[in-house]
């Protein structure tokens, strides 16, 4: 008789959880995981992160593309600057007469071809042919010279500092909103008093969104900040050189 009682209930059991195992699956199968549909399913925290991390990555974005062409125009010029001295022996004096036109139009070594020439055959043009005020006066444009670099060394590295915040803390961010949406599909599955995957898959999923996001964002951040400090020192490497040969070459 015991066994004859247990029959009915045990398929009874096995029963239910078939057909709540088939209503889950078709759940699961209906719900869409686009990263779209899964913004706009995610709790409202989890939201704001990701918004938070959208909005990070569009200003990291702008930010990098300002400092490549920025990086492009400053190489240009160089490469211009370099060949203007080369071409003219370092002679200031006929490049600014040779080819004053082109000289306004550089943004950055115009200036400097115009305060060395200021310095060295306007301000005292005659008393520069003793040796002390000559000396003294290309001590004083070395000091120029180095003022300018640093302009446009920090002309250059503005706002590079926050590539590296938002590289480095973009994937953190994105951690706290996979924490809070897992957090959330733990407290789903004491509500419903399902533990199976098909109950708790979505809300991982769309928990992982948030740091799947993170990276996206950090990566290319911290890809152009390494790529734009390795650039600048590489410039600024080049730039002590071609400004010291040409104070030592001064034609006066």
């Amino acid at each position: 008789m015991r066994n004859i009682e247990k029959m009915p209930v045990k398929k009874f059991v096995e029963s239910d959880v078939v057909n709540m195992a088939d209503v889950q699956m078709n759940v699961v199968a209906n719900k869409s995981f686009s990263a779209l549909d899964m913004f706009m399913q995610a709790d409202i925290f989890v939201q704001l992160i990701m918004l938070l991390l959208v909005a990070m990555s569009i200003y990291s974005w702008a930010i990098a593309i300002d400092k490549i062409f920025l990086l492009k125009s400053v190489n240009r010029e160089y490469l211009l600057f370099n060949k203007l001295l080369q071409d003219n022996h370092y002679d200031v004096r006929a490049i600014e007469q040779k080819h004053f036109s082109l000289i306004k139009k550089m943004n950055i070594f115009g200036d400097i071809i115009f305060i060395i020439y200021n310095r060295l055959y306007v301000a005292s043009p005659n008393s520069l042919h003793a040796n002390d005020s000559l000396q003294s006066a290309k001590n004083e444009l070395l000091q120029d010279v180095e003022l300018k670099i640093q302009e446009i060394n920090e002309q250059m590295e503005s706002k590079l500092y926050l590539l590296g915040t938002i590289s480095s803390s973009a994937p953190f961010i994105g951690l706290l909103g996979t924490v809070w949406g897992i957090m959330n599909s733990f407290q789903s599955i004491v509500f419903m008093k399902n533990a199976s995957i098909a109950a708790v898959a979505p809300g991982i999923a769309e928990a992982l969104l948030a740091t799947a996001l993170g990276l996206v964002v950090a990566i290319p951040a911290l890809i152009f900040n390494n790529k734009f400090y390795s650039s600048l020192e590489s410039l600024d490497a080049k730039l002590n050189v071609v400004f010291n040969r040409l104070l030592t070459r001064l034609k006066v």
